[in-house]
């Protein structure tokens, strides 16, 4: 029989024939639930049963009707009563809304459920049910809406657990309740690319201490990204960045260059005298080849999210500093001095961008949508259940990036490839773990099967990542002086941090591209890792005709960074 003439035949018989379906089995249950979130009827699922005389009479007499609308709504009518018996039949057999049921008994009812939609669908209407019984007089009559709402929270729970089971970091946003979830820092270091060449230059140095947390949820956007099937959670955090000129001299290059200077041999220091001499000398060959000071200091809220089904997952920041002020000159000073004493004292900090502090906010997201795996991608979100484990160890992913405010502005996109699937990877670099034992790791190694199983292991729990990524730059306060969009004008009657040096626009590179490398390793409680960007294509070009002397000192195509970072999970 024509397809069409059984959609319009189901919803004329739809909502009688579910109305006789007295039960589903658990099975059923968690195949409707799976079948309405697909949007597509699952041939196998035979819900409806009809006449042949009355599908013959309806057809007759309805042969003008729209077929493609007639189906929309006959769909919708279809999984709008199949959902409804469904949730009936749930709360038959779990017993949920029996406010005086054992709690074990429940337990042991609930965890015969396998579909992760199932719970999902049941938790929100189970929250529905308890918010209109706040109001609704027969359904407190009828109800121990107090017992029902342990009911509801051991629900909760179990989703919780069974999320942790398979999930990294990422929580329900209707369920998840842990107040800190883990502490997360780290440290960024031109001097971790372990290259001489790119010591205390451009980005020299940052860093980031963070709390992360399922509150601070402010569910702000429920029309785009909050929406129920997204996981999530979220930090405040504190952090810092430093930016300086090649500040590299001795005395050999001062003598060069015939620099007075009075240097003490026994006690290898310069004189006063001598410190001022060689800060003019590093002025005027920093304003001929090379980048301004500049530092920011910020505190931040962030929002980490993943759809449930792994293939779209998300990053948001809002910061609040000051640009400009003298923190990154310390920490400078305090690693040089303290932790690396052969290194130089650093000259010139108080003509760094906005110095004395400007106030600064920052509004950045990145998206990542899986392109290529063996679990689900924005091309077929629907083939492998969210449950599944076995994603596979070579994923493809189309990462892209915004930010504006008085940091800086830009816009960028890329290609990256990773060995863990998004489900199994946080946003702040940590990777699910495995509480089971080693002998369950499977293992090829026929010689020494527990090394196999160790190797397994180590699999499962590091994550190995690879990004090219190219990024068109609008403003970059770091380089441009102070502003968002462009440099803001100087207000000669404020009393208004100054900016004696920066780069124009045509002196610095409008599209960047950079590598971005790191690997991933998650113990039982704590998550380390490495990172490494570079960038492939000069951020700036100072001077066109440069002598042999001046070359060192101006900006090297080999510019990047390392970082090296700990999460603690609590």
């Amino acid at each position: 029989m024509d397809k069409y003439v059984f959609i319009l035949t189901s919803l004329f018989f739809a909502s009688p024939l579910f109305a006789q379906q007295k039960d589903y089995t658990n099975d059923q249950i968690d195949s409707i639930f799976k079948m309405t979130t697909q949007a597509q009827m699952p041939q196998e699922m035979d819900i409806f049963e009809s006449d042949t005389t009355e599908i013959e009479v309806f057809t007759s007499t309805n042969t003008s009707v729209n077929t493609k609308s007639a189906q929309r709504a006959i769909e919708k009518e279809m999984f709008a009563s199949a959902t409804e018996s469904a949730l009936q039949s749930f709360y038959r057999n779990t017993h949920l809304k029996n406010g005086y049921i054992d709690q074990k008994t429940l337990m042991d009812s609930i965890e015969n459920y396998h579909n992760f939609e199932t719970y999902l669908q049941v938790n929100n209407d189970l929250d529905n049910f308890l918010e209109k019984g706040k109001s609704d007089p027969e359904i407190v009559e009828k109800y121990n809406l107090a017992g029902i709402k342990q009911n509801s929270n051991l629900l909760k729970s179990h989703i919780n657990d069974m999320i942790a089971e398979r999930y990294s970091f990422y929580g329900f946003t209707n369920t998840s309740k842990q107040a800190i979830k883990s502490i997360h820092a780290y440290h960024d270091n031109d001097f971790f690319m372990f290259s001489k060449k790119n010591q205390d230059r451009d980005y020299t140095g940052g860093f980031r201490f963070e709390v992360t947390t399922d509150y601070l949820k402010m569910r702000a956007i429920t029309f785009a990204l909050n929406y129920d099937k997204i996981l999530s959670y979220q930090s405040f955090f504190v952090g810092g960045e430093g930016y300086t000129p090649y500040i590299r001299f001795d005395t050999t290059d001062l003598k060069q260059a015939q620099v007075p200077f009075q240097f003490n041999e026994e006690g290898s220091y310069f004189d006063d005298t001598s410190v001022d001499t060689i800060s003019n000398y590093l002025q005027a060959k920093q304003e001929k080849t090379d980048r301004p000071f500049a530092s920011y200091q910020y505190i931040g809220r962030a929002k980490y999210r993943l759809h449930y089904r792994g293939h779209i997952r998300s990053k948001s920041y809002f910061k609040i500093g000051y640009i400009g002020k003298s923190l990154g000159r310390d920490i400078q000073a305090i690693l040089h001095r303290d932790f690396l004493s052969k290194s130089l004292r650093v000259l010139n900090w108080d003509r760094q961008i906005a110095n004395g502090g400007r106030l600064s906010f920052n509004i950045e997201h990145a998206f990542d949508f899986m392109l290529l795996s063996k679990g689900n991608t924005i091309f077929n979100s629907k083939k492998v259940d969210p449950t599944f484990q076995d994603c596979g160890y070579a994923h493809l992913y189309l990462p892209v990036e915004g930010s504006i405010g008085f940091a800086n502005t830009h816009f960028g996109f890329g290609l990256g490839f990773a060995t863990q699937y998004f489900i199994r990877t946080s946003g702040i670099s940590d990777i699910s773990y495995s509480f089971k034992p080693l002998r369950e790791y499977t293992t090829r190694f026929s010689n020494d099967k527990l090394l196999g199983q160790y190797l397994a292991r180590l699999i499962r729990h590091s994550n190995l990542h690879v990004e090219l990524k190219t990024r068109r730059v609008i403003h970059n306060s770091m380089l441009h002086g102070f502003g968002w969009r462009k440099k803001l004008e100087v207000d000669r009657l404020d009393d208004e941090a100054f900016t004696p040096y920066f780069l124009t626009k045509d002196e610095t590179s409008n599209w960047l591209h950079m590598l971005k490398v790191g690997v991933n390793f998650r113990l039982k409680k704590m998550s380390i890792y490495y990172h490494q960007t570079r960038f492939l294509n000069k951020e700036f070009e100072k001077g066109d005709n440069l002598n042999a002397a001046q070359k060192p000192y101006s900006t090297s195509a080999f510019y990047g960074w390392g970082r090296i970072g700990v999460n603690v999970i609590l």
